[in-house]
């Protein structure tokens, strides 16, 4: 894995739907703050995830009922987002790592929430076999 990088005063914006190879993300790019929009589902291993990430920021997280269809959703998810993103100065959007309509949710969200400040978009692909990314430890 190439080297950390650290975005001061930020927040990272993720979708997981895979949550155990997303949180190559969290290792990856490292924010202040972090806010996942997820399922029940994959929020289980979230507690784990940022262990093993070593992320001791703050994490919110949006859970989101229909992972697939629930575009109707979007409008609470942006309401939601809108209270954690309050006062940064930055904001860290990973594109990957959620179904498609996740995916689309953290775009919008990024892109109604971003009050002119400073987006940096990022793919955190994790290119390890998929079984060293089911085991999470690296």
């Amino acid at each position: 894995m190439s080297k950390k990088k650290c975005f001061k005063d930020s927040y990272t914006i993720t979708s997981w739907y895979n949550a155990r190879s997303a949180f190559y993300c969290v290792k990856k790019y490292s924010a202040e703050k972090l806010v996942v929009i997820t399922s029940r589902e994959c929020e289980k291993l979230l507690d784990e995830i940022k262990e093993e990430a070593n992320f001791r920021g703050e994490c919110e997280k949006i859970l989101i009922n229909d992972l697939f269809e629930g575009i109707d959703e979007l409008k609470s998810a942006i309401d939601k987002a809108k209270e954690f993103l309050k006062g940064f100065g930055s904001i860290v959007v990973n594109l990957t790592g959620g179904t498609t309509l996740l995916g689309y949710i953290v775009k919008e969200v990024s892109h109604k929430l971003n009050f002119g400040r400073k987006i940096s978009y990022v793919m955190a692909t994790d290119k390890r076999p998929i079984d060293e990314q089911k085991k999470i430890r690296m």
